[in-house]
């Protein structure tokens, strides 16, 4: 097991001791990466910066070594993946961070060089823990050979622990009849969520190279966050050929796949061949080009634009960011920014949001009714004043009729005003509805009825 750091797995705090170390500002999340990147690149090129004498003392070192541990013992708890895995290169950082901050605890006595002692061996045991998970036989000892001879032996002592855990796994299998458990098995629950899903069952279209659909980049991107979600290792992906590419695409593969031994050196052979020398240049032209519209909120604007700025390649910084951003907002968020502009793309969007929340607000308006139907406080209700205010007065001295004027009821059968039909004294007398002949129903009548014309 090699030291490994991933940038990105690194929280904020651990962000600001490894630039802090370096005699480098903090910053934002954005802008500590970018640095520590540089950093590290110059690090690896031997042109490294010059360290400042440790900023930090023993016990600041100790509380920050004891958090880091506390959060390695949760991870390697639920930890089933490989080291490849977005958990493992997780781990495999913050082990990194810690031994990094162990080697630079400075003890002045008995009692802290007992602690620095103590807090190695508990490091120790995690990096064991996370080997024997993943399978990875090589020596904590010889890839880390700055470690004093006590915790050399104390390596040798857990390895030794560990055969014999599992030599007695083994054996108490074999008295029992059965095959040890297998942790690794698609029916133990803790691995249910961790099975690895082959990239045939992706369902997603494959690349063809075609100028029209997706993007080379655009693709990658897209493998990449399936490769993670499924739990794929990248060396499934790199013999995955005819599940992700297809027509001159595939020919391409076959031909790369002779030639590199890596997924990584197969993307670099793509990027090579699908994009053009000028890409960059015409990425930031349409990056530069790309406004916002109407229908889009805030906060769909800010992520696409920042998925454009992750495929330029190049770091650029928050205020060059932020100034783009500015520059294609909507003109309705522009109208209502005011003096200052935000300094950060984090409060560009909490104060559009707010935009947005107002804007919800006023669309929602209503105005009051003018009419008092249904209302159950008339005297508070809105009444619309006209211009003809005497008008007003006299209808307001008149009592309300509910703007009906009374009707009056006819009998439609003796018609007699001053009662209904229902209650009507007359006996209702027959009448044909086809002739209109009284005395006959239009069934039995000579002159409509079927029967009685026959």
């Amino acid at each position: 097991m090699s030291r490994k750091m991933v940038i990105n797995r690194l929280e904020k705090d651990e962000l600001i001791y490894e630039l802090t170390i370096r005699g480098v500002a903090a910053g934002t999340v954005e802008e500590m990466r970018h640095r520590l990147a540089t950093a590290l690149h110059m690090e690896k090129c031997g042109d490294s910066l010059r360290y400042p004498d440790h900023p930090f003392d023993f016990a600041e070192d100790g509380t920050a070594v004891e958090k880091t541990l506390c959060s390695l013992r949760n991870l390697l708890t639920d930890f089933q993946g490989t080291k490849d895995s977005n958990d493992g290169l997780k781990i495999q950082t913050k082990i990194s961070h810690l031994l990094g901050r162990l080697e630079r605890m400075e003890p002045k006595d008995g009692p802290q060089k007992a602690t620095k002692s103590d807090l190695y061996a508990q490091a120790l045991t995690l990096i064991n823990d996370f080997m024997g998970k993943t399978d990875d036989a090589a020596k904590i000892a010889g890839n880390f050979p700055n470690l004093p001879p006590a915790l050399a032996q104390l390596e040798t002592r857990l390895a030794i622990q560990s055969f014999n855990a599992n030599l007695h796994g083994v054996a108490h299998s074999s008295m029992s009849g059965g095959p040890p458990p297998d942790p690794t098995s698609a029916g133990n629950p803790a691995n249910f969520q961790n099975k690895m899903v082959p990239p045939h069952k992706w369902n997603i279209k494959k690349f063809t190279g075609d100028s029209k659909g997706m993007s080379i980049t655009a693709f990658f991107e897209t493998i990449e966050e399936h490769r993670q979600a499924r739990n794929v290792p990248e060396t499934i992906l790199l013999d995955s050929g005819m599940d992700l590419f297809a027509d001159k695409a595939y020919q391409f593969y076959k031909d790369c796949r002779n030639r590199v031994n890596s997924w990584k050196e197969l993307v670099e052979e793509f990027r090579e061949e699908y994009l053009s020398a000028y890409h960059m240049d015409a990425l930031f032209e349409e990056l530069q080009r790309r406004t916002q519209h109407s229908s889009e909120s805030i906060g769909v604007y800010l992520a696409v634009m920042s998925s454009y700025f992750k495929r330029l390649m190049c770091p650029m910084t928050e205020d060059a960011k932020l100034a783009i951003l500015l520059k294609n907002l909507h003109p309705f968020y522009q109208e209502r920014l005011g003096d200052p502009l935000p300094n950060t793309i984090d409060e560009l969007r909490n104060v559009c949001r707010r935009i947005e929340n107002r804007r919800d607000i006023i669309n929602s308006y209503v105005e009051p009714l003018s009419r008092r139907a249904n209302i159950i406080e008339k005297d508070l209700a809105y009444v619309e004043v006209t211009e003809d205010l005497s008008a007003l007065d006299v209808a307001a001295s008149e009592p309300f009729d509910n703007g009906q004027q009374a009707r009056q009821v006819i009998c439609f059968r003796c018609k007699a005003p001053g009662h209904r039909a229902i209650g009507c004294a007359i006996p209702k007398l027959l009448k044909c509805f086809g002739c209109n002949r009284e005395g006959y129903t239009k069934r039995n009548c000579p002159s409509c009825s079927s029967k009685g014309n026959g």
